[in-house]
């Protein structure tokens, strides 16, 4: 299998969804069978701890370096064409991408009034919206998230589209669930 990660959060100091794409990576490092590769889309260079973790995941340096929603919706899908899943681990993906995709969405914040101001609403409310949408899967790390991503995104419990849910359960180990 050839997985592909939007890894644009890599860069720079590491906090939340950054460590949760390194945590990923390491995981999978142990995981890869014979033929399997996971390519790791950035926008810098990956660090030498990332690079030595096993030589099926490459890395691939996207450039020029633009804004998020330019660089994943105008370069990512050429580099990713050709993979087998492209994985979106921090709520968004290419809405230009024509494969298979699979989300991670951790929180449903803008759900809450006044959470964010009107302009996040518009930009990334809407892109994580579409984004679970167009999603082969959506990885949740609860069900309450589940719940909220359902509801606030208008994704209904009984959806006969191709997407399945993938709640992470405490240990980190996943269970799939098909609607």
């Amino acid at each position: 299998m050839r997985v592909g990660v939007s890894a644009w959060r890599l860069s720079g100091q590491r906090l939340g969804i950054g460590r949760y794409i390194e945590y990923i990576l390491k995981h999978w490092a142990t995981q890869l069978g014979p033929g399997d590769r996971a390519t790791v889309f950035v926008h810098e260079a990956l660090t030498d701890s990332l690079r030595a973790l096993a030589p099926a995941i490459d890395g691939v340096l996207v450039r020029p370096r633009l804004t998020n929603a330019l660089w994943e919706n105008l370069l990512l899908p050429w580099h990713a064409r050709g993979l087998d899943v492209l994985f979106g681990p921090s709520y968004t993906l290419p809405l230009t991408y024509r494969g298979r995709t699979v989300v991670s969405i951790h929180s449903v914040d803008e759900a809450e009034k006044g959470a964010h101001p009107l302009w996040h609403d518009l930009t990334y409310g809407v892109k994580y919206r579409l984004s679970a949408r167009r999603a082969d899967a959506v990885i949740v790390n609860s069900e309450s998230t589940r719940a909220r991503v359902q509801e606030h995104y208008g994704i209904p419990a009984s959806a006969s589209k191709r997407s399945g849910w993938v709640p992470m359960t405490p240990s980190g180990r996943s269970t799939i669930r098909r609607q």
